[in-house]
């Protein structure tokens, strides 16, 4: 049985709270999924924020503008009336791209 040097048990603990941190430091975006009726799905970027506490806030302050001007709303999930639409607002770290792979 091979047994880790301490100086080795130390450094790989150490780039795993590395790696911890720095996800916990990213920056969150503040998206908008667009659903057509026909199937089309657009992503939009609306703002960002540098905690996601501060970005859940405001997609509840989204959620709360489109109930006060009549969309029907379920949960985050939006439907605007007389539009043939869905959409719902998601916080994603920035290193998250819903949109997928940029092609070159």
């Amino acid at each position: 049985m091979m047994r880790l040097r301490p100086a080795s048990a130390i450094a790989a603990l150490s780039l795993f709270a590395r790696a911890a941190t720095a996800s916990a430091e990213c920056a969150w975006v503040l998206w908008n999924e667009v659903n057509r009726d026909d199937g089309g799905v657009v992503w939009i970027a609306v703002q960002a924020e540098a905690v996601k506490g501060e970005c859940d806030v405001a997609v509840k302050g989204k959620v709360k503008d489109a109930a006060s001007e009549g969309a029907m709303v379920r949960g985050n999930i939006i439907r605007p009336l007389a539009l043939p639409l869905t959409y719902r607002f998601v916080c994603l770290p920035d290193t998250v791209d819903p949109r997928g792979p940029k092609g070159k």
